[in-house]
């Protein structure tokens, strides 16, 4: 019981930091966002930000680690037809969050962030095109996994853009039914 207050108070600095990158990055570029602009946002000293992560990139990879298990997690209370349940979600919490990802979508994203994004994105695709081949051993998949890993988190994150870019014309569940009308015939077709 002894580590619980201690317990509480890592977690309630890591979401202090957390939110901090997430701010900075709606105001400025992440390559020109330093540590000690994230430990003056979040009120922290250095020697806790490094007690808890070696640079900033670490930082941000685990906020991208928690929002796909997010995804992963409300895709699966989602899932339609168990395909790309992870659209949908990250369309509403784009909603949800439009001031964020605009912000950050109209600063041409930086290399990092993208690859990030398209890194988790990629894996959720894999998991579920994995899914869809399951159990039907006579069906072969006819591209390699990483292109087509590749080609639906291409094709999400274009449209993701576009459509914050263009002030969300569509509600989330238009933009996920328009992103499975063009993704998946191409990913259906590989599966003959």
């Amino acid at each position: 019981m002894g580590d619980q207050p201690a317990d509480r108070r890592v977690a309630r600095t890591r979401k202090l930091l957390h939110e901090a990158l997430v701010e900075l990055m709606a105001e400025k570029d992440y390559e020109s966002i330093t540590v000690q602009h994230i430990i003056d946002r979040a009120g922290v000293g250095r020697s806790t930000f490094y007690a808890h992560f070696y640079g900033k990139e670490e930082l941000l990879q685990e906020g991208f680690e928690q929002l796909q298990h997010s995804l992963s997690r409300l895709g699966d209370n989602g899932r339609e037809d168990g395909r790309f349940s992870f659209s949908l979600a990250m369309f509403r919490h784009a909603e949800e969050h439009h001031r964020l990802y605009q912000a950050i979508a109209g600063k041409q994203i930086s290399t990092i962030v993208l690859r990030q994004i398209s890194d988790r994105i990629a894996t959720l695709a894999g998991e579920e095109i994995a899914a869809m081949t399951e159990g039907e051993r006579q069906r072969k998949f006819a591209l390699p996994m990483p292109v087509a890993q590749q080609y639906v988190s291409g094709s999400f994150i274009s449209l993701l853009i576009w459509w914050l870019d263009h002030d969300m014309p569509y509600t989330a569940e238009e933009m996920n039914r328009m992103f499975h009308e063009v993704t998946l015939p191409g990913i259906e077709a590989a599966l003959r």
